[in-house]
């Protein structure tokens, strides 16, 4: 009878607690793994903390662009050669405060472009389609683009 199948597979309180254990171990090792990466980030120049801090090929400062509303980037121009030109990304989502010194959940100012990724969420009612982008180094979202609305 169809109508009265459980679920077989129940879990006993004791199960769930164990696996809730491997749960929270998975979550601090995958919590060391992405301060591990950031550390090395920094030790190869590939990331800082605050933007004066981070030193381009060029030999000029990057400059934050005010009107990049996607998420957070700066550039620094070849003065030499006025086509070329270095970019980097905050590591925080447009909504954390811009400045929040105490804030460690974050790779700082990363060279090069976020990671892209295309999704589409439109269902029959509701959705959205676009792109988000994400650290290259923690993987942490740092900004959408949405294309479509329904």
């Amino acid at each position: 009878m169809l109508s009265r199948t459980r679920n077989l597979f129940e879990l006993t309180e004791d199960e769930k607690r164990e696996l809730a254990g491997f749960d929270q171990k998975i979550g601090e090792l995958q919590r060391q793994k992405e301060l591990k990466l950031r550390k090395l980030a920094r030790q190869k120049g590939i990331s800082a903390l605050k933007l004066e801090d981070l030193e381009s090929e060029c030999g000029q400062p990057f400059v934050e662009e005010k009107e990049h509303s996607i998420y957070r980037r700066a550039m620094a121009r070849d003065k030499t050669d006025s086509l070329r030109f270095e970019s980097a990304y905050l590591c925080a989502s447009r909504y954390e405060a811009p400045s929040r010194t105490g804030n460690k959940d974050t790779c700082g100012w990363v060279k090069g472009e976020p990671r892209e990724e295309r999704y589409d969420s439109i269902g029959p009612l509701c959705g959205s389609a676009g792109i988000r982008f994400y650290c290259r180094i923690c993987g942490k979202m740092v900004g959408e683009l949405q294309e479509r609305v329904s």
